[in-house]
């Protein structure tokens, strides 16, 4: 007696089990990395021959001994382009259409484990996707009956007493132990699976269609393939969990989080999707929905996604309705549904898409009612930052670019966030290293030498520095997405470096009411990346500090009010609190040579540890390093000598 176990995904998803010895094929990659008595591998984006009407279908691996056919041209299925979550099907039109797969009737006929992703359609009569022929009545036989149910094989129960045409679902069988649909143990509706599978010798086998005893072929199927997997032997419950993530993350089926190897959030079981990247399992999946009812939220464009990166995000369940509660004071409604991710490395920045139209809204629309609230402490979105940068509708989808999640963040809409007047900023700072008192304009050599955030250096012996804003690490410990993403193309000639700017009602730090990373210009002038740092709901009057990475920070000396809301300050005809600035020519500076930071207990100060640092760098080249005083992206004697004309200058601000 043999069993077998299938896993199916509607998309389904059907894992089979059945065993016998044969060789096995070396494969380079596998799904879930699961390579050993990996048998035949089928994937419709590729190793398809024939064109539209699709001839052979042979192994990812191009292995040509491993595969289905179809000699006659009027009973091939057709390749159809993004079908699930982007990727090619087979359509079989339940009339004629079939493939013979005979090379894998003996593992089908053993034990093994199969894994089918597909979508049944509509259809008047009983139709199987895969069968063979094993000389007898007990052969395999997988498919629904006219009522929609799917199943095995006539012999056994319905399995599933809802009408399944259409539905994108994965079901898995496990011969004499479970059924499953979803993932889910006995599909919380159906009793163990006690039949049991008699190997009479199969020699045949066929995707889309039933073999009779006689060989005869019927009962066609209609629907749609995109893969087939199968093992000539029983998976582990862990390589289970881990074919099942791949194809999770490749085609959006629900599984259960707890099988999950890449999401990790039991209160977030529904509508699991995401972002992946596996050379091994042949996975680049930069696009990605749902495929579940439900689902309206796609991520797609990551930044930076890497290899064995992943981001996987699930809903709690609730209700698309709108509440008042739990918003922070620049938004007065969101969706009652949350979101929370699982990221595995760093994807990036991803653009997150909503679709307005599946959450019960009607146009028209106004991206400007909308934000992207993120919450990273504890769910209580009371505290969220608000994103709206980047947003865009097109038709019912709502779009928010350059977003960067962080492993664990919460995540939901805000639908109506309150009128703000933006307060117009208009701010002036020098820098004293890379200031040219001649012309009275700061030099640009970190962004001439490709050496600003994000950008490529001139130079093949340059360090390329991560693109995003430079303050996301200690002291400053700023996490804004500022400048994530970009490259060369971003950035104007004229801009400097960047600057860390806050505003306070006061002069300790307890008082600061918002804080942006922003462009600082070769003339002194600062540019906000976003538009609305003040959003008018406190008036001020403000104090105004500005941080470099290494000079000393400067904070206004008395607070400035909003003039036609408008703020508007020149820290460089005008000198600030505590220690102040340097007067170059007729320009007042920031303080060139506070490389540690960090070691700036209660203000800013120029000491020996700056100096440490600058010997330990000093000779290097094309950096973008706090010991390069110039900003010029080399270190040397020229950078000391600021360093040795300041050494002593404290200044006393609370940070």
């Amino acid at each position: 007696m043999n069993n077998c176990t299938f896993t199916k995904i509607i998309k389904i998803y059907l894992s089979l089990v059945l065993m016998a010895s044969f060789s096995l094929s070396s494969y380079a990659q596998s799904p879930g990395n699961v390579s050993s008595n990996l048998y035949m591998w089928l994937r419709a984006d590729e190793q398809v021959v024939g064109g539209a009407q699709v001839q052979r279908w042979n192994n990812v691996d191009g292995n040509t001994t491993r595969f289905a056919i179809q000699s006659l041209a009027t009973h091939r299925p057709t390749l159809v382009n993004s079908q699930i979550n982007g990727h090619k099907i087979l359509r079989f039109d339940g009339v004629d259409d079939y493939m013979r797969m005979d090379v894998a009737a003996a593992p089908l006929s053993g034990d093994c484990t199969v894994f089918t992703v597909m979508t049944p359609s509509s259809d008047s009569d009983v139709g199987y996707y895969l069968s063979t022929h094993a000389n007898g009545s007990d052969r395999l036989k997988f498919g629904h009956k006219l009522t929609g149910e799917l199943t095995y094989d006539n012999t056994v129960p319905v399995m599933w007493s809802e009408n399944m045409h259409d539905r994108k679902t994965m079901v898995s069988f496990q011969l004499e132990q479970d059924f499953y649909v979803d993932g889910y143990v006995n599909a919380e509706l159906s009793a163990p699976w006690t039949h049991n599978l008699q190997n009479s010798g199969a020699n045949e086998a066929s995707l889309g269609q039933e073999y009779d005893g006689s060989g005869i072929t019927s009962n066609h199927w209609k629907g749609d393939i995109a893969e087939v997997i199968i093992f000539n032997r029983f998976l582990t419950s862990a390589e289970m969990n881990q074919v099942h993530s791949y194809l999770n993350v490749r085609y959006g089926i629900n599984i259960p989080e707890e099988n999950h190897v890449y999401f990790n959030h039991p209160a977030y079981p529904e509508n699991i999707a995401g972002l992946g990247k596996d050379a091994n399992q042949n996975l680049n999946q930069t696009n990605s929905q749902s495929e579940e009812t439900g689902a309206v939220v796609r991520m797609n464009v990551p930044s930076n996604l890497n290899e064995d990166e992943y981001l996987v995000w699930g809903n709690d369940g609730a209700a698309t309705t709108m509440i008042s509660s739990e918003v922070p004071g620049t938004a007065t409604q969101r969706i009652a549904r949350e979101w929370r991710v699982s990221e595995t490395g760093d994807v990036g920045t991803v653009s997150v898409s909503f679709d307005l139209g599946e959450l019960g809204m009607s146009g028209p629309f106004n991206a400007n009612d909308y934000g992207l609230m993120i919450d990273s402490d504890d769910g209580n979105f009371s505290n969220a930052t608000i994103h709206t940068f980047g947003a865009s509708i097109s038709g019912n989808i709502l779009t928010f670019n350059q977003i960067a999640f962080n492993d664990n963040d919460w995540f939901t809409l805000a639908t109506e966030l309150q009128s703000a007047v933006c307060v117009g900023i208009d701010l002036t700072v020098f820098l004293e290293g890379p200031l040219n008192e001649a012309s009275g304009q700061m030099d640009t050599g970190l962004n001439d030498r490709g050496m600003l955030p994000g950008k490529t250096p001139i130079s093949p012996l340059g360090i390329p520095t991560p693109a995003g804003q430079p303050y996301n690490i200690a002291p400053w410990n700023y996490f804004g997405t500022e400048g994530a993403g970009w490259t060369n193309a971003n950035y104007d000639a004229d801009v400097v470096d960047w600057v860390l700017v806050s505003f306070r009602t006061g002069m300790n730090i307890s008082t600061e009411v918002a804080q942006a990373a922003a462009l600082l210009k070769k003339d002194g002038s600062v540019e906000f990346i976003d538009p609305c740092v003040l959003d008018g709901s406190i008036s001020g009057p403000f104090y105004i500090l500005i941080e470099h990475r290494n000079h000393a920070g400067v904070l206004t000396s008395s607070p400035v009010n909003l003039v036609g809301n408008m703020l508007t300050y020149n820290f460089g005809t005008n000198n600030t609190v505590s220690a102040g600035q340097k007067l170059v020519g007729s320009k007042y500076c920031m303080y060139a040579g506070d490389a540690s930071q960090v070691g700036d207990a209660g203000g800013y100060d120029l000491n020996g540890l700056d100096k440490a640092i600058w010997d330990a760098q000093n000779g290097l080249f094309y950096q973008y390093s706090p010991a390069d005083f110039t900003m010029n992206g080399d270190i040397d004697g020229q950078d000391k000598s600021f360093w040795s004309s300041n050494n002593g200058i404290a200044s006393v601000i609370s940070r």
